[in-house]
């Protein structure tokens, strides 16, 4: 597959993705009227909003969403993707008790290479004395019923205070001055919109190439420096594309002027370094209703009774830190203890010594190991595309490529163990992904279209730290002792390696 062309496409649309996507048409299931005329200024909504209680005790929310993407490089080769979400759930505080059901599916096309999946989910909270009895279900399998300490779930109901709080504090500490620079960017709607019958003011922010490169340009003085030369590389390939507008909106309550609803939108079209990239639909809007009248479904006998009990110590996450960067998408399943017990049976150990050099070509590179070794393979580096200066005991990545083959590349991972930033050539080689561009082999014997049997049989007795297998993919990784990890990748049809990835993270 051609990896240079997802890694353009990736960078193309990466903005509008951290934007929270979006589209100028929308496929909201949230009801939405207009309401009355706006009396007030925003200073004066932005005044209430910092001044809110916050006090949590039920939550109601409604999440909606669609994509729809194509891109097509210079080479012909194409990409379409196009999925949905849908989500809601209520939260109660007093006498914890929860439910949540929602579904999604999505179709890929990636080079005429095909993959699509549906899937819902369904869970019910009941407490039961100092404990919470969670009854979850995927797609059309058994209900199962594990438990957690009633503290854990009351923790969410801190989070969220906890995330509004932040924001207050914000808003509170800004200057008229402040406000004058917000004035230029939001936008308070002249009427009130009705968000499931709630009555709300909106805040809206239309943001274009232009007007980014301005928002940037006030932010320079309040934010990190990396963070600047990050934005800069992003508004580079904004004005690349013939149109992108990215229209943010924020419902506050009129009465208690808390958050009730987020919408998010984007329009992209125009090419990228080669790749045609347009976002025809891709929106995302979360309605909330924060205490008021907010009834949690009872658990149904027939799921109670029938209920498969599982492993008490499965983790289910509450955590509503936004912040958090998890970058896997991937499925995730309930394994049963009886399941668990017998998978565990199949492997004597967690751990394995990892590799710590690669011959590429006949080229040696250690891991952790100098830049020099790195430079004998006569590739050019991609400046734009790589982290040519490393901030203090932080990682880079590099992307060096073939001068005449652009398709045929290497990333390499870079540590800089120093106190002040440095450039790539003097910091350490940690990890590097390569695929059957190149002729290979780890210091394992492991090489380049190996068998995915000759490959397993190597770690026989060690438990893969990761498996994903799928009509794309076959993906195994595993780690040593101090969480570096390594992950080879095979074809469907032919079992052969075709790529490896290791990282570094302790050494």
């Amino acid at each position: 597959m051609k990896r240079k062309f997802a890694y353009l496409l990736v960078a193309a649309l990466s903005v509008s993705m951290l934007a929270g996507c979006g589209s100028k048409s929308s496929s909201s299931k949230i009801e939405l009227t207009k309401g009355s005329k706006v009396e007030v200024t925003m200073a004066d909504v932005l005044e209430n909003v910092a001044e809110a209680a916050t006090g949590i005790e039920a939550v109601k929310i409604d999440v909606s969403g669609a994509l729809d993407v194509e891109a097509e490089s210079d080479d012909g080769e194409t990409l379409t993707a196009e999925g949905d979400v849908s989500f809601k759930g209520n939260m109660v505080k007093d006498e914890p008790a929860f439910n949540f059901g929602g579904s999604a599916s999505y179709e890929l096309d990636i080079a005429g290479e095909k993959e699509k999946d549906d899937f819902t989910f369904a869970a019910y909270g009941e407490t039961d004395g100092e404990e919470m009895n969670v009854y979850a279900q995927y797609n059309d399998s058994d209900w199962e019923v594990s438990t957690l300490e009633k503290s854990e779930f009351e923790e969410s109901f801190e989070q969220i205070e906890e995330m509004l709080e932040e924001i207050q504090s914000g808003l509170a500490d800004l200057s008229e001055d402040d406000l004058k620079d917000i004035e230029k960017f939001v936008k308070l709607e002249d009427n009130t919109q009705k968000v499931s019958g709630t009555e709300c003011y909106v805040l809206t922010m239309a943001i274009d190439a232009d007007i980014f490169e301005e928002m940037l340009q006030y932010s320079e003085d309040y934010i990190d420096t990396d963070l600047v030369d990050e934005a800069e590389t992003y508004l580079d390939v904004l004005k690349e594309l013939d149109v992108f507008e990215v229209t943010t909106s924020l419902y506050f309550d009129k009465d208690t002027y808390l958050p009730a609803k987020v919408s998010l939108n984007v329009n992209v079209d125009g090419d990228v370094e080669g790749v045609s990239v347009k976002v025809n639909k891709c929106n995302l809007e979360i309605s909330l209703q924060v205490n008021g009248d907010v009834e949690v479904e009872e658990v149904p006998d027939k799921v109670r009774e029938n209920a498969v009990e599982i492993d008490d110590d499965y983790d289910y996450d509450f955590d509503f830190d936004f912040d958090d960067d998890d970058d896997d998408d991937e499925e995730e399943t309930i394994t049963s203890k009886k399941d668990k017990d017998k998978e565990d049976a199949d492997y004597t150990t967690e751990t394995t010594a990892l590799p710590k050099s690669i011959k590429i070509e006949g080229t040696e590179i250690s891991m952790p190991g100098k830049y020099a070794a790195v430079e004998k393979l006569g590739l050019v580096i991609n400046e734009e595309y790589s982290d040519v200066e490393i901030p203090s005991e932080s990682q880079g990545s590099l992307i060096l490529e073939d001068k005449d083959d652009t398709l045929k590349y290497v990333i390499i991972l870079m540590y800089n163990p120093g106190k002040n930033t440095a450039d790539y050539k003097d910091c350490e080689v940690v990890g590097i992904t390569i695929d059957d561009s190149f002729e290979w082999e780890l210091d394992n014997g492991i090489k380049i279209g190996d068998d995915l049997e000759a490959v397993k049989k190597k770690y026989e007795g060690v438990k893969p730290s990761y498996e994903y297998e799928s009509s794309l993919s076959l993906r195994y990784s595993y780690e040593d002792e101090k969480g570096n990890e390594i992950t080879y990748s095979f074809d469907t049809e032919t079992n052969a390696l075709y790529e490896v990835e290791i990282s570094w993270y302790e050494y």
